[in-house]
């Protein structure tokens, strides 16, 4: 087998081959001066030299072949993806993950990446997307692209151990019920019935913004059948939330529409901002009937199965609330004997 030399600060691989009956070494460049990439290389001299050796190919063709660049897996990895069928957002995700993934590796040989090339392309990853979840997000698609390239024999092994970036465990951002009540009165003297319904409709529910066109009514539930995990779940509703269901259905409002005029009901009634300089936006609304649930039920799995999560561990987070905080933001408001109302807690 061959074996390395370091020549003039260049490591090369030596080839023991017979000369006129003399044995004698053939030099091959490997041009790098890394040790752990010559490592590397050394293993697809050893493959040619065992041809060599067989009478399969001649010395002159134990040589490096050209880099393996990303551009000729993207190709391959897109059409495995399709074939597995994997969701046209998950399509997209892989798409932009790589393409900066291409983008910082500047034309390098994906064969050749090493230990050393972690925190380049890392830095490189982290100063393009500044938003860690973004990041994370890019992280994870690289990290299942190479293991799809070591599963199909495009790479020998992984080049590194992938890990992501840490992120401040924020707590949900949530609408209490006078918070609520504030946007469902302004919604309708604004009188916009298709947002007040898709308001409505994803509180009591929880259904992602999108959902509304992957789920159909049934007998006393909405099924969504292609939801952010791929899985199917059941919602329980009453006949008023079927009804609001159905006019939802026949809204003209493309989602992005929706988010940005739920947005701008946020703003107006000065509950974009939190306190804590957070935004909140309509997927608040599934955050509010999680949290409202859990809170009215205790029963995380339960809320687990309504949201769709895969592993219970992901709605954990909904439990983490103080009691005492959920009392006051949930609580019922209270009639007086003169049926006027007050707050439960004041």
């Amino acid at each position: 087998m061959a074996k390395l030399r370091l020549t003039n600060g260049n490591y090369y691989a030596r080839v023991r081959i017979t000369v006129d009956g003399q044995r004698t070494e053939k030099p091959i460049p490997l041009n790098t001066k890394s040790k752990e990439k010559a490592e590397r290389l050394l293993k697809q001299i050893n493959e040619k030299e065992l041809l060599f050796k067989q009478g399969t190919i001649s010395i002159n063709q134990v040589v490096v072949t050209d880099p393996l660049l990303i551009d000729d897996l993207i190709a391959e990895h897109e059409e495995h993806q399709t074939l597995r069928g994997v969701s046209a957002k998950t399509l997209s995700i892989y798409k932009l993950s790589l393409a900066a993934f291409k983008e910082v590796l500047n034309g390098k040989d994906i064969r050749l990446l090493s230990k050393s090339d972690y925190l380049p392309i890392l830095r490189a990853l982290k100063k393009k997307y500044q938003n860690p979840n973004t990041l994370n997000i890019r992280i994870r698609s690289i990290k299942a692209f190479l293991n799809w390239a070591v599963k199909f024999d495009h790479i020998p092994e992984l080049p590194f151990r992938i890990e992501l970036v840490s992120i401040d465990k924020r707590r949900p951002r949530y609408f209490s019920n006078a918070e609520m009540k504030a946007i469902l009165e302004y919604i309708e003297k604004a009188d916009n019935p298709e947002l007040l319904n898709r308001v409505k409709l994803h509180d009591a529910t929880g259904m992602r913004l999108r959902e509304i066109h992957t789920s159909f009514l049934g007998k006393n539930v909405i099924t969504v059948y292609t939801s952010k995990g791929g899985t199917e779940r059941t919602i329980p509703i009453t006949p008023d939330i079927a009804y609001l269901y159905e006019a939802c259905k026949k809204g003209k409002h493309r989602d992005s529409t929706i988010s940005k005029m739920f947005k701008k009901v946020l703003v107006d009634t000065n509950l974009y901002h939190l306190p804590s300089g957070d935004k909140r936006t309509f997927h608040c609304l599934r955050h509010t009937f999680a949290v409202k649930t859990y809170y009215e039920t205790k029963d995380i799995y339960r809320v687990s199965k309504l949201l769709g999560h895969s592993k219970v561990t992901t709605t954990q987070i909904y439990a983490e609330f103080d009691n005492i905080q959920l009392e006051s933001d949930f609580e019922p408001e209270k009639k007086t004997s003169d049926g006027a109302t007050f707050d439960f807690c004041d």
